[in-house]
């Protein structure tokens, strides 16, 4: 069991092995990983212990219950348990996933509610209840913890476990990590009777993984608690400890590397603002005190804070507070690069009772949203929407999914420069020198304090960026020294080779495009203009790797002339949007449409306002807002007229929650008889072998379609540091 608690977030928190014990009312794509906190407290015993442990809990007044039915919030709790308990003697409901906390008036009272509750059928599920440890004290009391608490583990240990480690070991780990869980899904083939599985070699399956171009301070996104820490003093970082008697207290975030200098700084201002304001942090056991969470979402200069709070009954002192962050926070005139570093673009507020509740956010400072580019293609990101939480990574991720895809077939300026930048994404013994007639980029294993930006020439003479840097946070802060360049961190293309590749893409067109391009042109030449005329955007903008395109490691199947792209839980539409300014910049000859499908009504505006922001009209994608099995039935009239779907070639990108995609969208999957081929992404295979497993089980009454197979496993190195890696899962028919 995991000592500490806490986390720092996206699809995927779960990787940097922290436990989050506060309300998690964010995307649930991001945060539905997380492990929930078992008591010790309450675990089996042998005889003898349990006669102990009863002496111990004799005097607890503090019931679990466990194995609740998923999705029952608060309210619905309560409820259950005024009915079942009586309501008078009810109090201090805490809710972690299926478990549940709550206290009586009296040990004799929640011993009754033991009786009466263990065994209970609901919904399905029988409820264990348990007598518990006494409720923890408040924060500032923690220190009077034991020595053997595991408060000599440091945040960076629990966090980034694998930080000590030498990054090609951590690669070689996570190979073998995957190669281990292929041969658990080729067993699951093998006992689900699919086609040929007995035949299938599941090391053969996995691709060289892929390496993360940062491997410290890549995290644009982080959640911090704020608390008390050990010595009861103010603290906002991570939760530390059990939730048993005495153990919960907060975990400074300063030795963490994942996370940049400027946003450590951010957390510090925070934690110095909550002691100036005179208001308590909020308590999670006795339900008082304001200051709850801090999220930084940092983008080069652009960085949003969100300060989550318990709902102040006293809105005048709230709105108080409010002026008081803003005028601690927000950009002002006058200022050193130093003090501007600490400031944000963007402040968000967030009341929030119960991690129950619907995230509803107050923007009340500065620009509503804030902006990322990856890979040529620009992102406005809003305080509740899914973002891969390394941007870096996001590009090698993308990029991979092209490659899987098969999209880029037939484009050999851009492939030609794939192979030569990224040769040494696929080698786990790449060095810092490069080969003859290549760039080694995107690498960074440990800063250098002394190094800064080098710059190579190939044999064909073109230059290009090679990074050995100092730490992230002082090659971001160089972009402010040149408002009016691209910060240090982007790696520019060629682009003699894209100039070139976009004006033989032209003439590749079609005589049936032309008239489309020409009143394209005319509707969007001069908001181009525009935007190359400003220097603020441009100031902002930070391209992420336009060179970090992925070469193909083997022969694909070239596309037809024409080529849907289903972007299945599209989000916000990062993938398929980028898969199609990937598109727009090759030779591939042939049309192709976006059909981005996803069921928050909010990501998909996000998505429309994207596609818009890239020059992406109604003739390129369309984004729908429903679920994925009644869109595929419908699909033929979401496309343009003069697209048929059953003569395209559909390629299909999956790209689900952590837990995985109900049964239902796999059978539409498999019903698409049109869909050729499908993309998988998980962020934690293990919790999707079972709908890899019913994509390539054989037809039944129940497993209609003909079914997929699985051509190829490609790890992506999301998570430096940690033990998570990140699949790319190509299936064919």
């Amino acid at each position: 069991m995991e000592e500490a608690v806490g986390h720092t977030e996206d699809k995927s928190d779960s990787e940097n092995g922290l436990v989050q014990p506060v309300d998690d009312s964010t995307n649930s794509k991001e945060y539905s990983d997380l492990p929930q906190p078992v008591d010790d407290a309450v675990k089996q015993t042998s005889a003898g212990d349990e006669r102990d442990s009863r002496m111990e809990s004799s005097a607890s007044c503090r019931v679990q219950l466990q194995n609740l039915p998923r999705y029952m919030g608060h309210k619905q709790i309560k409820t259950f348990l005024a009915k079942n308990v009586g309501k008078s003697s009810l109090r201090k409901i805490r809710m972690f996933s299926d478990t549940v906390y709550f206290s009586l008036s009296s040990p004799e009272e929640a011993e009754k509610a033991v009786k009466s509750l263990n065994g209970f059928e609901m919904k399905g599920r029988i409820i264990t209840a348990k007598i518990s440890a006494p409720e923890p004290q408040k924060g500032k009391d923690v220190s009077k913890c034991s020595c053997d608490t595991p408060s000599s583990r440091t945040a960076r240990e629990i966090v980034t476990p694998l930080a000590d480690v030498d990054y090609d070991e951590q690669l070689e780990r996570k190979m073998s990590d995957a190669k281990r869980l292929a041969t658990t899904l080729v067993r699951n083939m093998i006992s689900a009777n699919v086609m040929n599985a007995r035949a299938i070699n599941a090391w053969n399956l996995v691709q060289p993984i892929r390496r993360s171009p940062y491997t410290t301070c890549y995290r644009n996104k982080c959640e911090f608690t704020a608390g008390h820490d050990l010595e009861g003093n103010v603290c906002v970082g991570f939760v530390g400890g059990r939730f048993s008697a005495n153990m919960h207290y907060i975990l400074p975030m300063d030795t963490c590397t994942n996370i940049s200098e400027r946003m450590k700084g951010i957390v510090k201002q925070f934690q110095n603002f909550i002691v100036d304001t005179g208001e308590e942090t909020f308590n999670e056991f006795e339900r008082v005190g304001v200051w709850k969470m801090l999220t930084i979402r940092e983008f080069a200069d652009d960085l949003m804070i969100i300060v989550t709070v318990f709902p102040i009954e006293d809105r005048e002192k709230e709105e108080k507070l409010k002026e008081s962050l803003v005028e601690k926070f927000l950009s002002k005139d006058n200022l050193s690069a130093e003090e501007n570093r600490l400031r944000a673009s963007s402040i968000y507020w967030q009341r929030l009772a119960n991690a129950s509740d619907p995230p509803i956010y107050e923007h009340i400072a500065g620009s509503p949203y804030i902006y990322e580019t990856i890979l040529d293609t620009r992102f406005r990101v809003s305080p509740g929407a899914f973002f891969q939480t390394n941007s870096y990574g996001a590009a090698v991720l993308y990029s991979t999914i092209a490659e899987q895809a098969g999209l880029l077939n037939g484009n050999d300026g851009l492939e030609k420069s794939v192979a030569e930048n990224l040769n040494d994404a696929l080698d786990l013994n790449k060095t810092d020198e490069s080969s003859e007639g290549t760039s080694v980029l995107c690498h960074v294993d440990k800063p250098d304090e002394t190094a800064g930006v080098a710059k190579s020439v190939d044999t064909n003479g073109d230059v290009s960026c090679m990074i050995s840097e100092k730490n992230i946070e002082q090659t971001k802060d160089s972009t402010k020294e040149s408002p009016g360049k691209e910060p240090a961190l982007t790696l520019q293309p060629d682009s003699t080779m894209n100039v070139q590749a976009n004006e033989e893409a032209s003439e590749s067109k079609s005589a049936n495009e032309a008239v489309n391009d020409l009143e394209y042109n005319s509707a969007v030449g001069e908001e181009v203009q525009s935007a190359e005329e400003s220097d603020g955007v441009a100031a902002k903008k930070r391209k992420i790797d336009d060179d970090i395109v992925i070469n193909p490691l083997e022969n694909v199947n070239s596309m037809m002339d024409t080529t849907v792209i289903l972007d299945v839980c599209c989000g916000t539409g990062t993938i398929g949007l980028c898969l199609m300014s990937l598109l727009r910049r090759s030779k591939t000859k042939g049309r192709r449409y976006l059909m981005g499908i996803e069921m928050v009504p909010e990501a998909t505006e996000d998505a429309k306002c994207n596609a818009s922001d890239n020059a992406f009209t109604e003739n390129d994608c369309r984004f729908v807002t429903g679920k994925a099995e009644e869109a595929f039935r419908k699909l033929r009239f979401h496309m343009p007229l003069s697209w048929k779907v059953d003569e395209a070639n559909v390629v299909g990108i999956l790209d689900p929650p952590r837990a995985g995609i109900h049964e239902k969208v796999v059978l539409g999957c498999r019903m698409l008889s049109s869909l050729k081929r499908l993309i998988f992404v998980s962020c934690e295979p293990s919790l999707a072998l079972k709908n890899l497993v019913d994509l390539c089980r054989p037809r039944s009454k129940k497993y209609d379609g003909q079914p997929f197979k699985v051509t190829s496993i490609t790890p992506v190195d999301m998570f430096p540091q940690t033990k998570h890696c990140e699949w790319v899962v190509r299936l064919d028919r």
